[in-house]
């Protein structure tokens, strides 16, 4: 037997001052490592029978004693506490039995107080949370429960009795099998951890459960009992099952866009290369006999169908900027080399500037990275002060866990009240005769940054120029 267990060291004393009363002094019960109260106990007895064997003490003298010590311990193992043991004017072995069972006694008292002071601690915040408390004993197949645990099952109060056999009688049919075999498995790993549907007794309505629990082996390794918790999952359940469903409608509306884009990109696009085409066509044949107003009209068609054809290219972009996300090791100096190699022309024309080093390497998708960048220098050179040199100066510098970077120009500057409308689709700020474009860039600009779990924003003074700034994570979840 363990000797570190209690139970059993009491158990041995009790069997060895029974067989003292029988006049058997031959045994000695073996004392553990702890040096604690019951081993003091221990001592006292094996001295006690060495004595009886020398006949040092009368064997009528101490039989009361035994009797009463024989009494006393089993109590103790059922944290019994209501006797004492009476001590006697004689300082032999008997009486230190005597003083380290009261030790003992009073030890134990004390320690099962801060027990109940921790356990009622416990079970005020597990019904505050209405997470129920369970203690089953598989031999027997009974099951102590906290106050609330019956209520999740639909009870008014805890019935009588709790089994295995109640517990599946509420787990709807569809389930049952699945948790049986949860169950079993449990019983060899000691360990139990499922979700369930129960149907509840009062109102019959179906709930979701977590239960959970930990198995206690026998010495065969066999498991004997299980303590755990229940709670009901209901609420979440149905968030999850909410989330579910938009991520289906959300699933639904990118297969909308992507077939505008396809309807964008050949159906949208077919007509006006055809309006184009023969706007051109009207001129090469017609021109010589068209007034100035028929002259007008025609320039008018050919403008606006060739506008439309640059805000359908750009709203396909739009729709499929993160259509294809594949994430990777982006090196910014690079990136910003490439889109000033394809403005060579616009940079030379305005003979512009740019300053800029040490960017980072990140994790991103480098193909919408390099459209940002793109959008946000050609901001930088399109709105620039006449006969005024561009400077464009682009930073990064860390800040927490991401990376903050700054594009920063000499131009015209932004009005305060326009600030807010910079980012929308279409928007545009000024006349199509003072500056070209769509007035969609900025609306990709800030679409980009979002797909990086990131934020964008200006900051401007007018005749000062503009600084734009964006701060992108270094984690990035996909």
């Amino acid at each position: 037997m363990p000797l570190n267990n209690k139970d059993v060291r009491i158990t041995l004393i009790v069997n060895q001052l029974t067989n003292y009363l029988k006049t058997d002094y031959s045994g000695q019960v073996p004392v553990s490592k702890k040096k604690d109260g019951i081993d003091k106990i221990i001592i006292g007895v094996n001295k006690l029978g060495k004595a009886l064997v020398l006949k040092t003490v009368s064997e009528q003298q101490n039989k009361k004693c035994f009797n009463e010590i024989i009494e006393v311990l089993p109590k103790i193992m059922v944290a019994d506490f209501s006797q004492k043991l009476t001590l006697t004017e004689k300082n032999n072995e008997t009486n230190a039995i005597a003083v380290g069972l009261n030790t003992v006694e009073e030890e134990m008292e004390n320690l099962i107080r801060r027990l109940k002071g921790s356990e009622e601690k416990i079970r005020v915040v597990l019904e505050a949370a209405q997470i129920a408390a369970w203690d089953w004993d598989i031999i027997h197949d009974t099951t102590w429960r906290s106050k609330i645990h019956d209520q999740l099952f639909g009870h008014d109060q805890n019935l009588p009795v709790w089994s295995h056999k109640i517990f599946m009688e509420h787990v709807i049919p569809e389930d049952r099998k699945q948790v049986q075999k949860l169950y079993d498995e449990a019983l060899i790993t000691g360990n139990l951890n499922f979700e369930c549907r129960i149907k509840k007794k009062d109102d019959h309505t179906i709930h979701w459960i977590f239960t959970q629990g930990l198995g206690y082996k026998n010495e065969k390794g066999k498991t004997i009992r299980m303590f755990g918790i229940t709670l009901d999952i209901t609420k979440l359940k149905g968030s999850e099952s909410e989330t579910k469903l938009q991520s289906q409608k959300l699933t639904l509306i990118n297969q909308e866009l992507k077939q505008l884009v396809h309807v964008a990109s050949h159906d949208l696009q077919e007509p006006l290369r055809t309006l184009v085409t023969f706007s051109e066509l009207i001129k090469e044949e017609y021109w010589h006999k068209l007034d100035n107003q028929g002259r007008q009209y025609i320039d008018f068609i050919s403008n606006s169908a060739i506008r439309m054809q640059g805000l359908v290219k750009d709203l396909m972009d739009y729709l499929i900027i993160g259509n294809e996300k594949t994430l990777s090791l982006v090196d910014c100096n690079k990136i910003v080399h490439e889109v000033l190699d394809d403005m060579q022309v616009l940079i030379k024309e305005s003979k512009a500037t740019f300053i800029f080093d040490h960017l980072p390497h990140l994790k991103a998708y480098a193909k919408e990275l390099r459209l940002l960048f793109q959008n946000l220098i050609s901001n930088a050179l399109k709105f620039r002060k006449k006969d005024v040199t561009p400077i464009v100066k682009i930073t990064a510098k860390k800040e927490g866990d991401a990376w903050l970077f700054s594009i920063e120009d000499n131009g015209i500057g932004i009005e305060e009240k326009d600030i807010n409308k910079l980012f929308i689709i279409f928007k545009r700020l000024h006349n199509r005769s003072e500056y070209e474009g769509t007035g969609i860039g900025l609306a990709h600009c800030k679409k980009i940054v979002e797909l990086h779990n990131g934020s964008i924003w200006v900051s401007s003074t007018i005749g000062v120029g503009s600084t734009f700034y964006f701060r992108i994570p270094k984690q990035i979840n996909a």
